[in-house]
């Protein structure tokens, strides 16, 4: 008896460690973002590569697409990055624009460029942008 109770305790313990669900937000064209919920966000597209982008990087930081916004067939994400040690901080390093009908991906250096760029691409106002935990 108390063999199954040690087994029954250890596999509720393992069930209940790792790493969280990965949430996926389907895109146009085919693209998917996914993320664990409000970190490690990234686009890939339809033949599953992700977007260049958003990888480590040479320094050993990591870049990330957290939050972001659709319009028709566009894109917008806000790109953040995970310096090397810096445990779950994070510092908003750019935007980039996808057309998901071309795959074409634009990067600008803050949001006011990025909304221009948006305004001039879409005709619209840029959309919210929010991550998988909305």
């Amino acid at each position: 008896m108390r063999t199954r109770w040690a087994s029954l305790v250890f596999v509720v313990a393992a069930a209940g460690c790792g790493d969280p669900p990965l949430l996926e937000t389907t895109l146009p064209n085919g693209y998917v973002h996914h993320s664990n919920g409000d970190h490690f966000g990234f686009i890939a597209s339809a033949d599953r590569s992700t977007l260049a982008q958003l990888t480590m990087q040479d320094d050993g930081s990591e870049r990330w697409c957290n939050r972001f916004g659709i319009r028709s067939a566009w894109v917008m994400c806000e790109v953040v990055e995970y310096p090397v040690d810096s445990g779950m901080k994070t510092t908003v390093v750019g935007f980039l624009i996808l057309d998901t009908s071309s795959g074409r991906v634009t990067e600008y250096p803050d949001q006011a460029t990025a909304a221009s760029a948006w305004m001039m691409l879409t005709s619209s106002p840029v959309p919210t942008l929010a991550g998988d935990d909305r």
